[in-house]
């Protein structure tokens, strides 16, 4: 791994490449056809961004407090609590932004929303 100033230029380019590849996974897997392409980008994109503050806040604050005083069990409840409360506004702010741009219904039959909150949940789980 490089030194001094290039390791930091190599790490924000290492974790972009991670966000992208997260994004595109996330936009393979509930690509619609009959949607154009920039209302299934821009969603995609807002999720996965919008998903840096839980991050954050597991990384910098839970880690410390839980993490380094060894109360693992306590760490990974407030973790979970982290994410599904991020899932949560995830769901209802991209989703309304989906369906301004796109016009398809926020609400959907139980298994979508199940499978999207469900990848909502994985995605934070993997960025915290």
């Amino acid at each position: 791994m490089p030194a001094g100033k290039n390791r930091k230029l190599f790490l924000i380019f290492f974790f972009f490449m991670i966000w992208l590849f997260v994004s595109f996974f996330m936009l393979v897997i509930y690509y619609d056809p009959r949607i154009s392409i920039i209302s299934q980008i821009i969603p995609t994109l807002l999720a996965t961004t919008l998903s840096i503050p839980a991050s954050w806040f597991v990384a910098w604050r839970l880690v410390p407090k839980y993490l380094y005083k060894k109360s693992i069990n306590r760490f990974i409840l407030t973790s979970f609590a982290v994410v599904g409360l991020n899932v949560i506004i995830l769901y209802l702010f991209c989703g309304f932004v989906y369906q301004q741009l796109s016009g398809a219904p926020i609400l959907r039959p139980l298994l979508v929303l199940l499978d999207i909150v469900f990848l909502f949940f994985f995605v934070n789980l993997i960025f915290t």
